[in-house]
């Protein structure tokens, strides 16, 4: 299974190229989250057993590195390649602002995830921090 094989790259990333604001305990906790995920994805409950929940998965195994930078990042996706799996890495952000809609809680919890870190980081500007709160409050009220 691709998803299987891409938290395995991702593991090993980590593990080559640990990020330097990691230390020993956040290693070892993004290894237990994906190798919790690993085992749901591959042995799901029937009632996750579907392409909606693996996709949920598969964009929670991703996220750190489509958003993430560094040698961990460069390293999964040059192995990504090498394997030939089928994913790429995107800018969901950017996605979702030019569509100028959350369109599932998927992208709504990512919002949530990265909406703070790249508005202290200076990756999203003013304008696109209002369209963004403008699109959260529009999604809750759906």
């Amino acid at each position: 299974m691709a998803l299987g094989q891409a938290i395995d790259i991702a593991i090993s990333s980590i593990k080559k190229f640990p990020p330097e604001d990691f230390d020993e305990e956040d290693i070892q906790q993004f290894i237990d989250v994906y190798l919790e995920t690993k085992e749901l994805a591959l042995n799901p409950e029937k009632r996750y057993a579907n392409l909606e929940s693996l996709s949920y998965e598969e964009n929670g195994i991703l996220i750190y590195f489509r958003e993430g930078s560094g040698k961990a990042v460069e390293f999964f996706w040059k192995k990504i390649k090498e394997e030939k799996l089928p994913y790429k890495r995107t800018n969901l952000i950017k996605k979702i602002l030019k569509r100028k809609k959350i369109k599932n809680m998927m992208e709504y919890e990512y919002i949530m995830d990265v909406f703070l870190p790249y508005q202290e980081e200076g990756i999203i500007t003013k304008k696109q921090v209002d369209l963004l709160n403008k699109l959260i409050v529009d999604f809750e009220i759906e």
